[in-house]
């Protein structure tokens, strides 16, 4: 559900991210993104140990780098990947089908994240116009701000609620050389107390590799 959102919420962010030009009109076709993810996945596993935090090294997590665009972090063991039209990737847990995690690369014209304003002013507007489904009502429950290497980072805590059940959601943002990238994980209200330290750590592991 979380990842399904995040796909139908592109349109909405290319129109926050200022007036981003289109998107590449031909995707990448599924036998090279196969390929490139079969070369990739050798040598992830090290080079992302290298960099992942150690909380994420330690805790079951499995490291994750895209070398093509631009950005690495990791999710719990067991987790498998889906394709879902429109995010570069998504993993969920088979049994929990509110818990997963994608990203999703949009093209953008801001420089850098703090022109949009800090995390404080950024996290209501995109969740509104990207992160939350329409109809639903939503509560920020927190706006934090790391860097990481000189690169700025956003990361919001959420509450969604929609036809009597409610959600919580967590993404990480950033602008890096013309494309802006979302990170969002989630799971469910009777979920959320189990679950929130993997989200905080999925999101934390997340970066632009360069």
């Amino acid at each position: 559900a979380m990842a399904c959102a995040a796909a139908r919420a592109s349109t909405a962010a290319c129109a926050l991210v200022s007036r981003p030009q289109q998107r590449r009109a031909a995707p990448r076709a599924a036998a090279g993104k196969l390929d490139r993810r079969g070369a990739l996945s050798a040598g992830a596993a090290l080079a992302a140990a290298l960099t992942s935090p150690p909380a994420a090294r330690a805790g079951g997590f499995q490291p994750v780098q895209d070398l093509q665009d631009n950005y690495s972090f990791a999710y719990p063991q067991g987790w498998e990947e889906v394709r879902v039209e429109g995010l570069d990737r998504v993993y969920k847990d088979l049994i929990e089908p509110l818990e997963s995690v994608s990203v999703t690369i949009l093209p953008t014209q801001t420089a850098k994240l703090t022109d949009l304003g800090d995390a404080n002013a950024v996290a209501p507007q995109f969740i509104d116009k990207v992160l939350a489904t329409p109809g639903s009502k939503f509560d920020l429950l927190e706006a934090s701000t790391r860097e990481t290497e000189g690169q700025t980072y956003y990361t919001f805590i959420y509450k969604v609620e929609q036809s009597g059940l409610k959600r919580f959601g967590v993404s990480t943002i950033s602008i890096k050389e013309g494309k802006f990238y979302v990170l969002t994980t989630g799971a469910s209200d009777r979920r959320w107390n189990k679950m929130k330290g993997t989200l905080l750590t999925m999101a934390s592991t997340f970066k632009n590799l360069v």
